[in-house]
């Protein structure tokens, strides 16, 4: 599912690499400017990293994000589902 995040750069983190594969990923928090503000956390992954290299706090920029979910269960058999925003496209306006 795609979607569309509009809002001010808050925070920009380090880029961060897991395990032996070479996946690299680089969070980018944006708060929305709306009456009720919202805060999201999109992720920069894999070959889209590229796009967050010349994002500032305080930026305002436009992000197409794809919203992906899955299920896990852990050891006791509880399920969890997590949701990732994952960045294709960035915009500054």
């Amino acid at each position: 599912m795609r979607a569309i995040a509009v809002g001010t750069i808050a925070q920009i983190g380090p880029v961060e690499a897991f395990g032996e594969n070479g996946f690299v990923k680089q969070e980018v928090v944006i708060k929305t400017v709306e009456e009720f503000p919202q805060v999201y956390n999109i992720e920069f992954t894999k070959g889209n990293i590229e796009l967050a290299k010349d994002l500032e706090v305080g930026q305002n920029v436009k992000i197409t994000i794809r919203i992906s979910g899955r299920e896990y269960t852990n050891d006791e058999g509880k399920k969890t589902v997590f949701h990732s925003l994952n960045a294709w496209k960035v915009e500054s306006i």
